[in-house]
């Protein structure tokens, strides 16, 4: 999370948190940043958004609030599919054994 708030010749203005999340914006020179990081798929990788645009830009406000909403609303999106584990009720006729297979050749 460090590495997301905390960047070389930037100016924070806001920074809020928690242990799932973390959002961070400011200035860098004459241009503004947004970066927002959310744990995402079962809490097993993050998912960021970083935008930075000239300051003059008020017009941006809005995007970056829509882009920021987004990756909220998407955060299991792009997820890789759960694994299937064995929990025992497999049929060992839908699956041969090693050996079987091994018998088998």
């Amino acid at each position: 999370m460090k590495n997301v708030a905390f960047a070389d010749g930037e100016q924070i203005t806001h920074l809020r948190g928690e242990r799932t999340w973390i959002e961070v914006s400011g200035f860098k020179g004459d241009r503004i940043f947004y970066r927002k990081s959310l744990l995402a798929c079962g809490s097993t990788s993050w998912h960021e958004v970083a935008l930075e645009h000239p300051a003059e830009a008020q017009s941006m406000n809005g995007f970056v609030d829509r882009v920021a909403k987004r990756v909220e609303l998407d955060q299991n999106q792009g997820c890789a599919p759960p694994i299937a584990t064995n929990n025992g009720s497999s049929n060992s006729s839908e699956q041969p054994s090693a050996t079987e297979n091994s018998a088998a050749q």
